[in-house]
């Protein structure tokens, strides 16, 4: 233990003299408490530590910062404040008691040599007492009276350093629980911030993965084949020309929007043409020339396949050309062979 010349105390002396007067920085005071919950040893050095700050004070040794210190900060406590006015009330009798005995003379004696006779031993009014060789005694009842105020006192001292004793144990240990409850407490709120933090990692990380099924799902729709749609366009699907107009019902065909192309059969009574070209364009009212208004054209003249007494075209038409809506389907001869109209249908494609 590291002892400090200048005043003669331990490390450990002066920093509970600190702690008593309030000086002690807020961490060693925390340290220092937690150190003496439950150490008996520990806790009767700070009462003797305490006892001696109070004798210091009532007989004028502490001086300074620290008596300030001890008036504004350690006298805070009731039971420190009663202990004080028995210490100033002791060391009050203990100088007025001293001061009395230095005041005092020996017990009644007679100092004259000369003898005495009998007109000299007759009793004497008290004015007429020689003034000097006599002395007065202090009365025995007196004696037994602070006798039995110190004892009085004594046990008032126990009683009061008892209960002290007691209420300082029971303060020392709801400062550490205090301490305890803290710690808990400051536990608690990091396991609670700990698992914060996890679940939003949790969180990012579930939407990282929800994002890349997304996106491979995404991937693979693009990687799958698109799908082809067919439809057959038959002698009975024929537009028919008459003296009152064109007579014919649309072919309905759904068009989903993920297939990539649409194919065709279209079916018309044989002819003596061999290529054809086909164009689709939008409206139930066909345009006889130009380009406006066509969805979809063969580039080429397209070979048509003789199966009895008719002629068949397959066609492939994109599926991005085709928008919901209605369409007129024109078959006409090759420029080569004269540009006729063949066949004409009506179409309601269906997304």
């Amino acid at each position: 233990m590291e002892i400090n010349h200048k005043t003669g105390r331990s490390e450990d002396e002066a920093s509970i003299r600190r702690y008593l007067l309030g000086v002690l920085p807020d961490a060693e005071a925390e340290q220092l408490e937690q150190r003496c919950a439950g150490d008996e040893a520990r806790f009767e050095e700070i009462q003797e530590i305490e006892d001696e700050l109070i004798d210091d004070y009532a007989s004028g040794a502490l001086a300074g910062q620290d008596r300030t210190r001890f008036e504004e900060y350690f006298l805070c406590s009731p039971e420190r404040r009663e202990k004080l006015r028995f210490a100033l009330t002791i060391t009050e009798h203990a100088v007025g008691w001293k001061k009395q005995i230095q005041a005092g003379t020996p017990p009644l004696t007679l100092v004259s040599k000369a003898p005495i006779d009998a007109t000299e031993a007759a009793p004497r009014p008290r004015d007429a007492l020689p003034s000097r060789g006599w002395s007065q005694p202090v009365p025995a009842w007196r004696q037994w009276l602070a006798i039995a105020a110190a004892v009085l006192i004594a046990v008032t001292a126990g009683a009061l350093w008892l209960r002290n004793l007691e209420l300082r144990q029971d303060l020392l240990s709801a400062n550490a629980e205090e301490v305890r409850l803290r710690t808990q407490g400051d536990a608690a709120a990091q396991r609670a911030e700990l698992a914060e933090a996890e679940a939003a990692v949790e969180k990012k990380e579930r939407q990282e993965q929800e994002t890349a099924l997304l996106a491979r799902m995404q991937q693979s729709e693009k990687m799958q084949p698109a799908r082809t749609v067919t439809a057959f366009l038959g002698l009975a699907d024929l537009v028919r020309i008459t003296r009152s107009g064109s007579v014919g019902e649309a072919k309905t065909i759904k068009v989903p929007s993920n297939s990539g192309a649409v194919r065709l059969t279209v079916q018309f009574e044989a002819t003596r043409f061999h290529g054809f070209i086909v164009a689709v364009r939008r409206g139930t009212v066909a345009v006889q020339h130009g380009e406006e208004g066509i969805a979809w054209s063969s580039s080429r003249a397209i070979e048509a396949r003789e199966i009895g007494a008719t002629q068949n075209l397959v066609l492939r038409i994109p599926g991005r050309r085709l928008s919901a809506g209605a369409y007129t389907l024109i078959v006409r001869s090759s420029p080569s062979e004269g540009n006729v109209e063949v066949a004409q249908y009506l179409l309601n494609i269906v997304r």
